[in-house]
């Protein structure tokens, strides 16, 4: 479900943003700018989503807890071993809702989908592979090129130029070795391989489609630019790109001389420059992320303020500028009697989790007051909201600790408490 929620959250950003590149940016002729853009949007559809996640985490963590983490020999004497609570799933339980399966079929469909990409992806690869490997090495005008006695029109993969052994007879090869260099040297093979990732990942969004298509006709912008810039005749060029344009090779994960639409290409070049004061409204782009992020970190799962809302109202927190310690002489012992055994006879499995058949391990931590009360009571690790609270209901009805001692005083102490809930049949 989670994943699910995560794909969505993407495919409403690639929309948005790519509505706010083709009415705001695909007409300027700022080819490098748009690049930027491009991949900026590429990269912040994938990420944006997780932004909630480290939020709560950190926000959730003070700088001794974030040292904690990561400090073995302490965490081994401030958690306690995992306590196991069993649930017995019954025939309602393991039956799945309608909701449930059409989960599993809208996830299933999706998944198809994605591995009928990433296959057709691989083929590609391996074609291109072939063509390269079987193709001859030669200098052209200084330039290492590969000659292929495949019919394919001129193309770029990475570092490697392929022309065709027509268009290795051709008078336009300066014309196209120029174009290729630029797509190798500015490695524009990246801008095509994670576009057509993002496509794989997001085979059904057809803004996904159209993003990709803007990106590859954005990179021919940009070689077209260079071989324009060089001085090469304008009219000369673009009839080389009509003459070329039969020429398919199909591969879609390559930068092609002849990418079409041509007739968008032709009227770039010949559009007057967009004046630099254009810069100003590509500054649209953050406000756009920023809502986004916004919009993200607002529809946080609801066990997060259930989590908040637990603690505020179960729990007395002590407001104490004390420091909290995490390794003492002498930790805290629980004077409850054993408490594994009194977490057993306490917790109860919750039904509505038992019923959905939810389980997994809720991690709790707790300061340990000098006189042995407990304050400062949160969820570490959350599984379920019903899991969650049931855990906080449990630890708040814990009697007094003997507070743990360090240089013969009586200090704070954080403790951590895993709970797994399990399921039986």
């Amino acid at each position: 479900m989670e994943f699910l929620i995560y794909l969505t959250k993407v495919n409403i950003a690639i929309a948005l943003l790519y509505f706010l590149y083709r009415f705001a940016f695909q007409n300027d002729t700022m080819f490098v700018v748009k690049r930027a853009i491009l991949l900026f949007s590429l990269v912040f559809v994938l990420v944006y989503p997780l932004i909630d996640v480290f939020t709560v985490w950190f926000t959730s963590l003070n700088r001794n807890e974030v040292l904690h983490i990561f400090d073995f020999t302490t965490f081994m004497l401030a958690i306690q071993p995992e306590v196991v609570v069993y649930g017995v799933a019954t025939e309602t339980t393991s039956r799945l809702s309608f909701i449930e399966m059409a989960i599993i079929a809208i996830t299933a469909l999706y998944l198809i989908g994605v591995a009928f990409c990433v296959m057709k992806f691989i083929v590609q690869i391996i074609s291109i592979s072939r063509i390269i490997f079987s193709a001859r090495k030669t200098n052209i005008h200084g330039v290492d090129v590969l000659v292929s006695n495949y019919a394919v029109s001129p193309f770029s993969f990475f570092g490697k130029i392929i022309i065709s052994e027509k268009t290795f007879v051709d008078a336009e090869l300066n014309e196209i070795l120029l174009h290729e260099q630029t797509h190798v040297r500015q490695w524009h093979s990246v801008d095509v391989i994670l576009s057509e990732l993002l496509c794989a990942f997001a085979w059904f969004n057809p803004a996904a489609w159209r993003l990709k298509r803007e990106i590859r006709l954005n990179l021919e912008y940009l070689a077209d630019d260079a071989v324009i810039s060089d001085g090469c005749n304008i009219e000369r060029y673009q009839l080389s790109l009509v003459q070329l344009s039969y020429q398919k090779n199909g591969l879609t994960v390559t930068n092609n001389f002849n990418f079409s639409p041509l007739k968008k290409r032709i009227i770039m070049m010949q559009k007057t420059k967009t004046p630099k004061i254009g810069l100003v409204k590509y500054l649209l782009i953050f406000p756009v992320a920023f809502v986004l992020m916004f919009l993200n970190i607002a529809a946080t799962p609801a066990y997060l303020e259930v989590e908040e809302v637990a603690v505020v109202e179960t729990v007395e927190v002590v407001q104490n500028e004390d420091p909290i310690f995490e390794f003492v002489e002498e930790i805290p012992r629980f004077l409850g009697g054993d408490l594994n055994q009194w977490l057993g006879q306490n917790i109860r499995f919750p039904y509505e989790a038992l019923s959905q058949g939810i389980q997994g391990t809720v991690v709790v931590q707790y300061v340990i007051e000098k006189d042995g009360s407990l304050s400062d009571v949160r969820i570490a690790r959350s599984v379920d909201p019903y899991l969650d609270a049931e855990a906080l209901r449990v630890v708040s009805l814990m009697p007094n600790w003997q507070p743990g001692k360090d240089g013969g005083e009586a200090v704070r102490f954080r403790f951590t408490l895993p709970i797994r809930f399990q399921l039986t049949r």
